[in-house]
């Protein structure tokens, strides 16, 4: 089974499964948007005690 055969059994089980591919993207969107708020305001809290503690 080559590449291209895999990536056409990809697209018919896509479009057999149109609402659970729609659903299983948003899921991934709202997963990646949700790890890189975290970071970034794990981030951003850890810049703030910082400079609280030490150049106060």
């Amino acid at each position: 089974m080559n590449a291209i055969d895999i990536l056409w059994l990809a697209y018919k089980g896509l479009m057999a499964r149109r609402t659970l591919a729609i659903i299983s993207i948003i899921a991934i969107m709202i997963g990646i948007t949700s790890v890189s708020f975290i970071e970034a305001f794990s981030q951003g809290v850890e810049h703030s005690v910082i400079s609280t503690l030490f150049l106060t």
